[in-house]
């Protein structure tokens, strides 16, 4: 019985040390700097954490990733990036889908009210769509983008000039 445990317990401890290993391997929380400039730059990897990020840089400084611990193209069915998040008359969308899909952009303001609403289109390279919002008051608004499957929202404040 003692030699069970014993075998059970040594089992164990390796197991956890090989977590703590690949933690640490994906990883370096020393790196994480969320002030550190990537730039507006849309190339979106999938990192070892399972998480994506608007491009290696971002990876790198932003999620604390080691070099080379991530992939390109989304974690997720499809990831976008919107800039800027305080809009004067438009706003660029870039998005990256996993497989060439559709998606639903809507855009509600702070009542829930739908303001914008259109069908895009993507495909696994980065496409890129801009919004003139002239016709809209100012204020708080929130898009969403969803496929069916995944859902991803944004906050931006709009103000004419």
């Amino acid at each position: 019985m003692n030699r069970i445990l014993l075998v059970f317990s040594l089992l164990f401890i390796a197991f956890e040390a090989s977590a703590q290993i690949n933690t640490t391997t994906c990883k370096d929380e020393d790196l994480a700097n969320p002030y550190f400039d990537c730039g507006t730059f849309f190339a979106p990897v999938c990192g070892c954490d399972g998480i994506t990020y608007r491009n290696e840089c971002a990876a790198r400084y932003h999620g604390g990733l080691n070099q080379g611990n991530w992939q390109g193209g989304s974690c997720e069915p499809f990831f976008f990036f919107m800039f800027p998040s305080m809009v004067l008359t438009n706003f660029r969308l870039d998005i990256q889908f996993k497989a060439s899909s559709t998606a639903t952009l809507v855009i509600r303001d702070i009542f829930g009210n739908v303001k914008l609403q259109r069908s895009i289109s993507g495909s696994t390279f980065a496409v890129q769509y801009s919004f003139d919002l002239t016709t809209l008051n100012p204020g708080f608004y929130v898009l969403s983008v969803s496929n069916g499957e995944h859902y991803q929202t944004q906050k931006f404040s709009l103000s004419h000039p």
